[in-house]
């Protein structure tokens, strides 16, 4: 089953109350979405851009912990499932809520790291082994610039987001 991912940039002045008013969550996410360039689907690229950059099965860290897993204070790892748990739902978890100076963390880090060299991190096998969402395509060239097309996207929107002092909404859908 496949799912995808959303971020949607929130100005500072929006956030109140996101961790215990859904609606306000909903809301901003709806004005998000209508506005140019406040929003990024990264559709099902998400679960093997997290892999490739954390080495880590895509979930978020407050699910990895309630599994005794081992989490890293990378702020990588904050980029498509970071954040608090907002009491907004979608079909697949909960949106989660990224504030400014985190989405400044991320921004910074993802600048540190070429797209090509997430490209060349990028190994089918070890994907497939540990059953990671991917989008088979006709050969590993074609995978490889799908990734790096959705990651330069990644980043381009958390300098973006960084830039103008905003908050990001992550959910899955």
């Amino acid at each position: 089953m496949a799912y995808d991912a959303y971020l949607v940039r929130v100005p500072p002045a929006e956030t109140a109350g996101f961790l215990d008013d859904s609606g306000a969550v909903a809301g901003a996410m709806e004005r998000g979405r209508a506005r140019r360039g406040a929003s990024l689907e990264l559709g099902e690229a998400w679960a093997p851009l997290h892999f490739v950059l954390t080495d880590e099965v895509p979930i978020p860290r407050d699910e990895a912990l309630r599994r005794g897993l081992e989490v890293s204070d990378n702020p990588l790892e904050e980029a498509i499932l970071g954040g608090e748990p907002t009491p907004s739902g979608t079909t697949y978890g909960v949106v989660r809520f990224l504030p400014p100076d985190a989405v400044r963390r991320v921004a910074e880090a993802l600048a540190g790291v070429a797209a090509e060299t997430v490209e060349a991190r990028y190994d089918p096998d070890w994907v497939r082994e540990m059953r990671v969402p991917m989008v088979w395509a006709d050969t590993e060239a074609e995978e490889r610039a799908w990734l790096g097309d959705a990651y330069r996207r990644l980043v381009a929107f958390y300098r973006d987001a960084a830039a103008a002092g905003d908050a990001v909404l992550s959910y899955l859908l």
